[in-house]
């Protein structure tokens, strides 16, 4: 995600009145100590680290799927699994909006 996101939602942690301070401590030492740069290679694709990689089972295929100011890297097996498993959400969500 763009720093920029990145930073807003630590605020709205940082700042919310309905989780315990020590709660709070605890989700921002983690969000912060989780997060990580990504570097561009000298051809412009994304290198992500090789141990988050192998903690998420990224090998080969991956899919990209954009969600409003950030995308996410999916193993396309367990995209396609989740796209499935959460598509009658979508579609019903979908009929209330009026789409």
């Amino acid at each position: 995600m763009a720093p920029e996101e990145f930073a807003r939602m630590s605020a709205v942690a940082e700042n919310n009145a309905s989780v315990a301070a020590r709660e709070r401590r605890v989700f921002l030492r983690q969000l912060h100590s989780r997060a990580q740069h990504g570097v561009a290679d000298k051809q412009g694709r994304l290198v992500l680290p090789e141990d988050l990689c192998r903690k998420i089972g990224l090998k080969g295929e991956v899919a990209l799927v954009g969600g409003r100011g950030r995308f996410e890297i999916w193993n396309v097996t367990q995209w396609k699994q989740a796209h499935e498993e959460e598509t009658p959400t979508y579609q019903h969500v979908a009929n209330v909006i009026g789409l």
